[in-house]
């Protein structure tokens, strides 16, 4: 949901002629923080049966200090030129350091069709027509925080 927003923010204001904001987006990674201890990520995330493998463990086995997750918005935020549809995440997706991912680098890596962000060529996509769901997105999100945007 917030790689559609964040796709469709930086076209309309592309579209409007502003072009000294670019909407970026960071994922944290797996960052052991109370969030996540508060539900059974195990189970979530993994399909572990509950109370097998502890949210404990799993962070102690597959996550990363909060700090360091959080390292991905500080870059996000201080980052001269990430250029639009790109996000800040670990390297290795769960954990690692920040790493500028952009369409071009996701592509190298093969993941370009499965990321929101990156349009495809025609009928490649897993997520269908992404300018109609991205649309769909935007207008829910305006009507469900009574919220316009007015470009």
């Amino acid at each position: 949901a917030q790689c559609f927003f964040t796709r469709t923010l930086n076209q309309r204001l592309r579209a409007a002629g502003i072009n000294t904001i670019v909407a970026v987006l960071s994922d944290p990674g797996f960052a052991c923080t109370g969030v996540n201890v508060q539900h059974n990520i195990s189970y979530s995330a993994f399909g572990i049966p509950d109370g097998l493998v502890p949210t404990c463990a799993l962070h102690d086995f597959l996550g990363q200090h909060a700090a360091d997750g959080a390292l991905n918005a500080v870059l996000a935020c201080v980052h001269p030129d990430p250029g639009p549809d790109a996000y800040f995440g670990p390297r290795d997706e769960i954990f690692g350091p920040p790493t500028l991912q952009t369409p071009a680098s996701l592509a190298k890596r093969g993941d370009s069709r499965a990321d929101p962000m990156v349009a495809p060529a025609a009928g490649s996509s897993l997520w269908g027509d992404r300018d109609d769901v991205a649309e769909r997105f935007w207008a829910q999100a305006q009507a469900l925080t009574a919220t316009r945007w007015v470009f």
